[in-house]
Order: structure tokens, then sequence, then C-alpha cells
């Protein structure tokens, strides 16, 4: 599994919090029909949830289903396909551990972590973010997290940008 890109943007002085979550691929693939709004799917590498499911028949009789994803907006990613193409639906992954942390100029700075019953939440407070007011920049991080099943696993990779808050 790669790890997925998310970039993370910091405010000096300010509490900042995130909270992010693992999917997998989970039993056989599904036909497009039997698809269940609420329900992720798989869509170019990417767990999506289902906001909105329409079907209609082609002029030649083919049934297509049509699927938006997101909050079901009209700039949402969606994809038309025929009923019976084959998706792969996604279920949340229990994650036991998980770290968080920066590159700092050569040093490797955590960022506390918790578990949240399936969910990974990692924050700073003020206190925290305000001690970066002199590191104003672009960073790398990551996100490590330990499953009963896929053991340790390089979730999430991006850049921390810290900007200079207005709060002293």
């Amino acid at each position: 599994m790669r790890a997925a890109h998310y970039d993370l943007f910091v405010e000096t002085g300010v509490d900042f919090y995130r909270v992010a979550q693992l999917w997998a691929p989970t039993g056989a693939p599904i036909t497009a029909s039997s698809v269940v709004i609420g329900q992720r799917i798989y869509v170019d590498g990417a767990p999506m949830r289902v906001a909105e499911m329409t079907t209609s028949r082609g002029n030649d009789g083919t049934l297509w289903v049509d699927l938006i994803f997101g909050l079901g907006l009209w700039s949402d990613p969606h994809v038309r396909v025929m009923a019976d193409e084959k998706m792969m639906p996604a279920a949340m992954v229990d994650v036991t551990s998980a770290a968080a942390a920066f590159n700092l100029n050569g040093q490797r700075r955590e960022i506390p972590t918790a578990i949240d019953e399936k969910s990974i939440v990692f924050m700073m407070d003020s206190g925290m973010t305000g001690a970066l007011a002199g590191n104003v920049g672009a960073w790398s991080w990551d996100l490590y997290g330990v499953t009963p099943g896929m053991g340790r696993l390089r979730l999430l990779e991006g850049t921390l940008t810290v900007q200079r808050g207005e709060t002293p």
C-alpha cells in the first residue's frame, strides 16, 4: 500500500488538529448496480464515498449507473458506468498505534497522535505551533500506523507549511 499525499498548513500560535482514517479494499468486487449510497468505492486508487446514485437506460437498452462522490455537489467527482461493471468496495481498517513527525532542519519533530475509535487524530496546541515561529517555511512530514493485518505502514506523506500567525 502506497502512502497518500496530504499537505498540511500550520499557523504559528494557533491550535492545529487533523483526523485521518485508513481504508483498504475489502472482499470481492461488486457490480455498479449494487453500490449503496454512503458506501466507499475505489476510484483511481482512492476510496471515495458515494453520495448519489442514479440509473438510466441508453437508447440501445443498456442500463447505466451514475455515481456522484463526496457531498454529491455538481463539482464533486462522478462516473458513469454500465450497471454490470465491477467496482471495489473499501472498508475502514483498525489502526492500533500511529506516529506523525516532520523534518525540521534535519531534526525529526514529533506531532502528537492519538487513536479515536478507527480514526487517527494528530494535533499541536498553540504552544507547540508558537514554538515554530522561527521556522516559517515548508517541511516534509509523514504519518505511520500499525494495523493488526498489515503491520506497520506509512499512511500519509506531504509538505507541512508553517506560516507566522498574528498571535505572539
